[in-house]
């Protein structure tokens, strides 16, 4: 009796060896993407979770410098009314203290170190960001919330009235509010001071210094800087969807 059954060739066992390798890669990429996107959306939650809790918080009276430790490590300078901020009391950066804020450490470790940034500054009433880094195919890029909001140059015209050596600027036009605040320093060219008070409507500074009565033109000499955590590289604040990242992942 014949034997009819039929062995694969050598050229045929390779030929579907290679096209299981291909497939396993492609599936292999597919799936390495869809784990970053997944990680990515547990990253941009907890930051939001993160930014809720700093919210919480400060309704309970705590300072946004509460939120810091190991500032040391990354900070940044600004150039706000023309003076440079000194760095320490306004502008700083770092590691989120996750006990100030009540949660849980290894809620916010993802594997990684120092998964999460955060930076703060006492200008303009106080504010803050988070920071993490996202990666999107080969590239790592910053993925940042908060309520900071550079300010860019410009002026701001008003009436001086002075006090007992303060000056009370009654701001001129509505747009004018909140482009200055607690904490600026302000000059009306020659004399420089800096702003103690701001009214309720924000529509009246009071600031430490005799800056003269009559109008007054003061203005932002310089921009904010666009973040408040430093990025790896030393030289870049960082900022939504570019590759300056706050950490390098590990």
């Amino acid at each position: 009796m014949r034997n009819t059954k039929k062995a694969f060739t050598l050229v045929e066992l390779i030929v579907v060896i290679t096209i299981l390798a291909i497939l396993a890669t492609v599936a292999f990429v597919s799936l390495g993407g869809q784990t970053d996107n997944a990680r990515n959306t547990v990253k941009k939650d907890k930051l939001g979770k993160l930014a809720t809790s700093i919210e919480n918080a400060r309704t309970n009276g705590l300072a946004l410098s509460s939120f810091a430790s190991g500032v040391t490590a990354n900070q940044i300078t600004g150039t706000i009314a023309g003076t440079w901020v000194v760095v320490g009391t306004n502008y700083n950066a770092g590691d989120i203290n996750l006990t100030a804020l009540d949660v849980k450490a290894e809620d916010f470790t993802d594997g990684e170190t120092n998964s999460f940034k955060y930076g703060y500054t006492t200008k303009t009433s106080g504010k803050y960001e988070l920071a993490a880094t996202i990666k999107e195919g080969d590239l790592q890029k910053a993925y940042v919330v908060g309520t900071f909001q550079p300010r860019t140059t410009d002026t701001i015209t008003g009436t001086g009235t002075v006090k007992n050596g303060k000056t009370y600027i009654a701001l001129h036009n509505a747009t004018d509010i909140k482009k200055l605040g607690y904490g600026d320093y302000i000059t009306n060219g020659t004399t420089q001071g800096t702003i103690i008070a701001v009214s309720p409507d924000y529509m009246t500074l009071t600031v430490n210094a005799d800056l003269g009565n009559g109008a007054l033109t003061i203005g932002l000499a310089s921009a904010d800087e666009p973040g408040l955590i430093l990025s790896t590289d030393g030289t870049n604040a960082v900022q939504n969807d570019t590759e300056y990242v706050p950490y390098t992942l590990q």
